[in-house]
């Protein structure tokens, strides 16, 4: 059964990077955001607007910048890439500071991005522990699977830290530690040096393909026994690879030099949803395809299967032909994804055919058959009654 999906452009933004991370007070920052059309519609052209507040403020350039339009698709390495610089006044609390931005098409409505939180990393200039090179082992959380989250701590200060306690809030995510433990300490780290700490997580095995954030609580003291703590939130990827069983369910063609209806049929066997589904029949010299060849599917859930009809000729082929298939879609977490499958159809003679009754004979066939019995038992009967005669005369 095919679902109605809607069609249309859909705008992201997402903020890319802060150069430096983190910022001073009174320095300068410029804040790079990435802008994507994950729809299926291009756009007209789009206007992207910084809407500074305190501590920050527009340091040059325009406040509005023109992107152009944008195609269908448009996303990851060819997305469109926008650049703010702003200054930080020299009052600003450390911490992160959230900026607004808003994205507006052609003649449309401003669209306001206030709930992404967008957060530029302010740090004063005195005992900076950050919060570096974050990232886990495998790039996403297979949910009922161990995995380890890496973060690196840099000193940037002029002085030892000590009594070093990085820990997780998981209260609100599906992930736990399975050393049962979500706090870290290390003991000190000198001056300009790195430390890392890791941590032994699991996503639970319901879990939802998605990007959750888990606030993180960081204290440390440096040499004057002066107490420091800070909060930030890290993003951390729950997913999985989907997986896709592609195979022949229905067929009219048995054999080479037919034509009819194909039916191929997708499965998702795995943990993971896929969304915005393309399929494509691809040309090849065994085949032709007569109808479409390329169908929007859309969303195929877990557990779930979607079809769809070709139909083709098939010109080539003994015992299997196969049908080259394309598929193009997005995985729970956005990631554009492009598989090629071989699906078999398979062949068989015209013998094989009859024999398992995918092919009648023809009725000329039978036709001839009884015009030749006909003709056997005539001449037969004809020789029975002229020998009879002859031995009655006798």
């Amino acid at each position: 059964v095919q679902a109605a999906y809607s069609f249309g452009p859909n705008i992201e933004a997402t903020l890319l990077s802060q150069q430096p991370d983190p910022v001073k007070p009174g320095e300068i920052v410029e804040v790079r955001f990435k802008i994507e059309n994950s729809g299926t519609a291009a756009t007209s052209e789009i206007l992207v607007e910084i809407m500074p507040e305190f501590p920050f403020s527009l340091y040059s350039g325009e406040a509005v910048v023109n992107v152009g339009k944008m195609r269908a698709g448009q996303t990851g390495a060819d997305a469109s890439i926008v650049a703010f610089k702003l200054k930080v006044d020299e009052k600003a609390v450390e911490g992160d500071n959230e900026i607004e931005l808003r994205v507006k098409i052609a003649d449309d409505v401003w669209k306001s991005y206030t709930e992404e939180n967008f957060m530029v990393r302010v740090e004063s200039p005195d005992s900076i522990l950050s919060l570096e090179g974050i990232y886990t082992q495998p790039e996403q959380m297979v949910p009922g699977q161990d995995a380890k989250l890496y973060i690196k701590l840099n000193n940037q200060a002029d002085n030892i830290l000590r009594n070093i306690k990085l820990s997780l809030d998981l209260d609100d995510v599906p992930i736990v530690p399975t050393d049962s433990s979500d706090e870290k300490s290390v003991y000190q780290i000198k001056a300009g040096e790195e430390e890392w700490v890791v941590f032994n997580l699991v996503a639970e095995a319901d879990a939802e393909a998605k990007i959750y954030k888990v606030p993180v609580d960081l204290t440390y003291y440096d040499v004057a026994g002066n107490l420091y703590s800070k909060e930030t939130t890290i993003g951390l990827k729950i997913g999985d690879e989907p997986e896709l069983l592609l195979y022949i369910s229905e067929t009219e063609v048995y054999a080479k030099g037919q034509k009819g209806a194909v039916t191929i049929t997708i499965a998702n066997h795995g943990l993971a949803n896929v969304k915005l589904m393309k399929m494509t029949l691809m040309p090849s010299e065994n085949y032709e395809v007569i109808s479409a060849n390329e169908v929007y599917i859309g969303d195929v859930d877990t557990d779930d299967i979607e079809s769809q009809d070709f139909d083709v000729y098939v010109s080539k082929g003994k015992e299997t032909v196969d049908l080259l298939v394309k598929l193009e879609y997005r995985d729970a977490n956005n990631k554009k994804i492009t598989e090629n499958y071989q699906v078999p159809l398979k062949l068989y003679s015209s013998w094989e055919a009859r024999k398992f009754g995918l092919k009648k004979s023809s009725s000329w066939v039978w036709l001839i058959v009884l015009v030749i019995l006909g003709v056997v038992g005539y001449f037969l009967y004809h020789r029975y009654w002229r020998k009879k005669k002859k031995n009655n005369k006798q």
